[in-house]
């Protein structure tokens, strides 16, 4: 091969090693005393593919936890590309004695100020503070997602609760149809298994667009995330329009959906959300297509099967 060719080919696969990587973009919020946390930082990450993003999804994790670097690890890039969005991840500092999770302490505002400054640093992010979100949580950040779909609700597209505590405000009717989707490790957060069921329970039979899964053999390597992924990619499917993404959320009809029989998941019954009788919605998990359902009983029945 000559030097010249050679060359080419490298500079051929520079190029597209580069091309593939995210661009980048850093917000840091001014902290007040009122304000239940030590400092806010963010980190946005937009695939160089995408002229304009059509929604954000926000990683939450717990006081402390950097959820900044998961913004360049799959499933995350993967996802943001396919569905044309950005990723926002987020790191809130410890503060003794505070509970960022309580949205209207600071939190939901530095989200929003984080938004807005970022969409002043490229042209493509012109809309960034427009657009629809969705909130991926964990532990005090599954609390964070919630608490911010129950007051924004109007710009959230859907909500992911991963072992939540407690729940600081009860939920209104336009939470009820926001997609939410709660994982929980019963064995090792009953506490937060016994509110998520009692919240679920209620909320279902007032017809709550939500799914919840409980596990109870430990965690397993990226078992949750499995179920999050198709989650948050069919909502963003089926909430954000494509022509207009800083429209209104699309609504979806209670009826529309696709319920999974939580009694047993091996074999797992799926079935129209409108077959589901009056009072049993709580024993069921509502998804917004049937390949949501499948994809999340297909994972519930090989764990089945495995135990």
């Amino acid at each position: 091969m000559s030097k010249r060719l050679l060359s080419a080919v490298l500079l051929s696969g520079f190029l597209l090693i580069s091309n593939s990587r995210s661009e980048e973009w850093s917000y840091s919020h001014p902290v007040t005393s009122r304000d239940a946390f030590s400092s806010a930082e963010f980190l946005l990450s937009l695939d160089p593919q995408i002229k304009s993003p059509k929604g954000v999804i926000i990683l939450v994790g717990p006081q402390g936890v950097d959820m900044r670097e998961e913004v360049r690890s799959s499933p995350w890039n993967r996802i943001a590309k396919q569905q044309e969005c950005a990723v926002l991840g987020c790191l809130f500092g410890d503060k003794e004695g505070a509970d960022f999770s309580r949205v209207e302490q600071g939190g939901r505002a530095a989200v929003i100020a984080a938004l807005t400054d970022l969409s002043k640093k490229s042209e493509r992010l012109r809309d960034l503070g427009r657009l629809k979100v969705v909130l991926v949580g964990r532990l005090a950040g599954a609390q964070f997602a919630y608490e911010f779909a129950n007051r924004d609700s109007d710009r959230v597209a859907g909500f992911v609760s991963i072992n939540p505590y407690y729940f600081n405000t009860p939920p209104s009717a336009a939470l009820r149809k926001v997609p939410g989707f709660f994982l929980v490790a019963e064995n090792e957060h009953p506490t937060s298994a016994a509110n998520v069921l009692k919240i679920y329970a209620d909320q279902r039979r007032f017809g709550a667009l939500w799914a919840r899964v409980f596990w109870t053999d430990g965690p397993k390597k990226n078992w949750d995330m499995q179920m999050v992924e198709p989650f948050v990619e069919q909502v963003l499917i089926a909430r954000i329009k494509n022509k207009n993404p800083v429209a209104s959320v699309v609504s979806l009809n209670l009826n529309d959906g696709w319920s999974l029989d939580l009694s047993s998941f091996n074999p797992p019954t799926i079935t129209e959300s409108r077959n589901v009788a009056r009072g049993l919605e709580d024993q069921y998990a509502w998804f917004c297509s049937e390949n949501l359902a499948e994809a999340i009983a297909r994972n519930l029945s090989q764990t089945a099967a495995q135990e």
